[in-house]
């Protein structure tokens, strides 16, 4: 939640701003702290100065600091994004396996009982 809502404060659209910076930081953080609490952003992050520049720009705790969507609309980070026609092939690559499926953790033994470590084990000691 925005700060002036969690104070208990009149608020605006700004809040979609807010949550809009939110947004963009758990894409790439997770889940961020606590929701009674704002995020801090003076930490070290390994962020571009332009993706820091937009998170500071929605999510300054002073919401008459904040920029309005029309200001944001205009930030060199929302400037350097790709249309959809780019992004597709891009999303997909993703969502493609990288790899072939794991080896799963417990393999079948003659009797059916022992997992993949005990019979290693048992083959190790018996050599």
């Amino acid at each position: 939640m925005a700060p002036e809502m969690l104070r208990g404060d009149k608020y605006d659209a700004k809040v979609d701003i807010w949550a809009l910076g939110i947004t963009a930081l758990e894409m790439v953080d997770g889940p961020t702290q606590p929701k009674d609490m704002p995020p801090e952003l003076e930490t070290p992050r390994n962020l571009s100065p332009v993706f820091r520049s937009f998170l500071q720009s929605c999510l300054n705790p002073n919401a008459k600091r904040q920029w309005t969507a029309k200001k944001l609309l205009k930030h060199p980070f929302l400037g350097k994004s790709k249309s959809l026609v780019e992004m597709a092939p891009l999303i997909d690559a993703v969502r493609r396996p990288r790899t072939a499926a794991p080896e799963p953790l417990l393999a079948p033994s003659l009797s059916g009982q022992e997992g993949k470590e005990e019979q290693v084990e048992k083959e190790a000691a018996s050599s």
